[in-house]
């Protein structure tokens, strides 16, 4: 009877497994259901962190990839990035792996907006964190804000290594950071290990000494060793930089005198200066002010270029000459090591954003120095009245005449105009007698025609700080008294038939004819306004018209749809 029992059992179980076998076979084998119908976007409460935050679900997000990786083939390396190139909402960047950063595409602006991370395109963190760059740091760490914490994710783990407890984060080294709880910052690795004690106002690395900080206290900066975890410079200077070519610092004490120290703090001069600033060449040298005076001393103080000029400029040209003011209140150049370069002849040298070249000046007489090829040299010998730059060319004046004289100290026209003036980078206008002319910065005329007045029509679209350098067209005033229009390069557009021209845009130009106002298509040579209206003026959404009492607005010129305001 017990082997009878046993016997069935077996039997029951066989039969069992082999319907189950069947049945997995059966589904394994089967077409995959269809997905289910997509899910609107709902708001819901999650715990991130411990902390409750509203979260909006978005039921199977596309993304859009600009970093797709591909093989030698050309193949796209994953094929799933080609349907999600298609949808325009979502932004992502590569960060590590198969790790990426997303964000929507039109959401807040860039200040503002907040990101998540994808895995395999997948959602792994929501759509809410403030993202913080990481540069130096390994690529598998991103440090992320949410409201007014950071922390640092570790993508390799998919955990937080540096909780979100800190008011700011920042990447110092490859695996250091610095942090700040309150109003104190301190130094943390990326496992949150405290390094450097929370003591200070803040923390900054020193670029080339990466065991070294920048640390301050109630605004006073010195360094910290972060290796030896000591302070080697007390924070006791109100301005500390490291010398771009050498481990030495550029300090402002409490008296704002400068002085050059070494990492430990010891200076490298005796004397405490005004003024203080390292030069360009192969030796240390030093520009620097005292009691009103300036010289050049070496690294160890002493003096290349005596402390009695008045002026040194604390940069160089390209030929390494620096600009300088003698005893005597002359103008030169001097090199760094003391060499005249140009003689101290000069009552004055004016750049004025010329770039490398001075308006020179003896007396009441000006020429032109050239300090950019080589060492200094005058182009223009001190004979002018006055001289000025354009874009391309000088404009001279002697004895009461102008001409153009080019970058070189070269006269391209005879000096017998009246009046010369630059109207764009490109083109002059002259004056003789009562006659206007257009020429190009080579002194060239670009029309035989002469006019009673030229001037830049003014395009209405384009005022600004440089508003009139912003024209398409020139007006241009007849002997009869009527304006009409030419082009930039003298051809003339429309004869002699307006009253007064206001402004451009687009080919359509508001004019003036009979003591009224309309609109004229330089395009087709017509008016498209009659000349029947007081008052006319441009704004962004057309132009207003003004008749008598009524107001009128155009808002396409093309059409002209005029409608009563």
């Amino acid at each position: 009877m017990y082997n009878l029992e046993i016997k069935v059992k077996v039997i029951l179980l066989l039969l069992f497994v082999g319907h189950s076998t069947l049945i997995y076979s059966q589904v394994e084998n089967s077409p995959p259901p269809p997905p289910p119908p997509p899910k609107e976007g709902k708001e819901t409460v999650v715990k991130f962190m411990d902390v409750e935050v509203e979260e909006t679900v978005i039921e199977e997000p596309v993304f859009e990839d600009h970093d797709v990786e591909e093989e030698s083939s050309g193949a796209v390396y994953n094929s799933t990035y080609q349907s999600r190139k298609t949808n325009s909402r979502y932004n992502t960047s590569t960060l590590y792996g198969e790790y990426e950063l997303v964000y929507e595409k039109y959401g807040n602006d860039s200040y503002n907006r907040t990101y998540g991370i994808l895995k395999q395109g997948e959602l792994l963190l929501p759509i809410i964190f403030k993202s913080q760059s990481s540069y130096g740091s390994s690529s598998k760490f991103k440090i992320l804000g949410l409201g007014d914490s950071y922390g640092l994710y570790n993508l390799e783990t998919e955990n937080w290594t540096i909780p979100l407890e800190y008011s700011s984060l920042n990447n110092l080294s490859k695996n250091l950071y610095t942090a700040k709880k309150g109003q104190n910052a301190g130094i943390v690795d990326e496992s949150n290990n405290v390094i450097t004690a929370f003591k200070w106002s803040s923390i900054s690395g020193i670029s080339g000494l990466e065991n070294y900080v920048y640390v301050t206290t109630k605004k006073l900066k010195g360094i910290y060793s972060i290796i030896a975890n000591k302070v080697t410079v007390q924070p006791k200077y109100k301005s500390i930089y490291k010398n771009s070519d050498e481990n030495y610092f550029k300090v402002q004490n409490e008296f704002d005198e400068y002085n050059i120290i070494d990492i430990n703090g010891k200076p490298r001069f005796k004397t405490w200066y005004k003024e203080l600033t390292a030069g360009k060449g192969g030796r240390k040298y030093y520009i620097v002010k005292e009691e009103g005076k300036m010289g050049i001393i070496d690294e160890n103080e002493k003096f290349i270029v005596p402390l009695n000029y008045q002026y040194i400029k604390n940069t160089p040209y390209n030929d390494g000459s620096y600009l300088a003011r003698n005893k005597k209140g002359k103008y030169g150049c001097i090199s760094i090591d003391g060499n005249v370069t140009l003689p101290f002849d000069y009552d004055n040298l004016d750049i004025m954003g010329y770039g490398n070249i001075a308006i020179s000046g003896k007396g009441n007489k000006c020429g032109i120095v050239q300090v950019n090829n080589g060492l200094p040299f005058e182009i223009a010998t001190c004979d002018f009245d006055d001289i000025s730059k354009s874009s391309k060319a000088f404009i001279v004046k002697q004895n009461k005449k102008f001409g153009v004289m080019d970058l070189y100290g070269k006269m391209k026209t005879k000096l017998e105009f009246n009046e010369i003036n630059s109207i764009s980078n490109d083109l002059l206008v002259a004056r003789k007698k009562d006659d206007w002319l257009l020429m190009n910065n080579n002194g060239e005329t670009l029309t035989d025609k002469t006019y009673k007045k030229i001037e830049p029509l003014v395009n209405h679209e384009k005022q600004g700080y440089y508003s009139s350098k912003n024209f398409s067209y020139l007006q241009v005033k007849y002997k009869n008294g009527k304006y009409g229009i030419i082009d930039k390069v003298g051809n003339e557009i429309v004869g002699p038939i307006f009253e007064d021209l206001l402004s451009e845009s687009k080919n359509i130009v508001q004019v003036k004819n009979n003591g009224k106002f309309g609109l004229f298509n330089l395009l087709t040579k017509k008016e498209i306004l009659p000349y029947e209206y007081d008052q006319i003026t441009s704004s962004k959404k057309g132009y207003y018209v003004f008749k008598g009492k009524d107001i009128y607005l155009i808002t396409d010129p093309g059409k002209m749809n005029l409608a009563k305001q």
